[in-house]
């Protein structure tokens, strides 16, 4: 008994569209959309003296994905204001007392250890992703490379 034999019309066709679509992601796009997740987080991000804000950053960028980073150096509390943070203490670790001005209370405070109350989540950073339109964007650009290599 024979094999049957199929032909297929427009198979170069299909491979040359194949291997358009396999091609979605680029740099210049993926840095595209790390800026406007860094733009939209800046604008979302709580507001107290703007450390936070001039620390969200586009971080590497690759065909398919891109890092976007918040936090560092003397800013360590970007996923506290995310995520938000339950009650803990904060000591002196450099000098023998913390000294700081205690806007709630409007004192000068001076002491060794804090009982930090903690603080709610106050999200800026996923809006920011979420509102980027990552799935329509790259939706869009595979639309675009299939019609393309028609």
């Amino acid at each position: 008994m024979a094999e049957p034999v199929f032909y297929l019309q427009g198979g170069t066709a299909l491979r040359h569209r194949l291997d358009a679509i396999r091609r979605v992601g680029s740099v210049g796009v993926m840095r595209d959309i790390g800026e406007d997740v860094v733009t939209s987080a800046r604008q979302l991000v709580p507001r107290k003296t703007g450390a936070l804000s001039a620390s969200i950053r586009v971080g590497a960028v690759q065909p398919r994905s891109v890092e976007v980073l918040a936090g560092g150096g003397k800013v360590q509390y970007a996923a506290a204001q995310e995520f938000g943070a339950r009650r803990h203490f904060i000591r002196a670790r450099k000098k023998r007392n913390l000294i700081f001005w205690w806007e709630r209370e409007g004192v000068l405070f001076r002491g060794p250890v804090v009982n930090h109350p903690g603080n709610p989540a106050r999200p800026y950073f996923r809006p920011a992703v979420e509102g980027a339109g990552i799935v329509y964007r790259l939706k869009t650009e595979v639309i675009n490379l299939w019609n393309a290599a028609a």
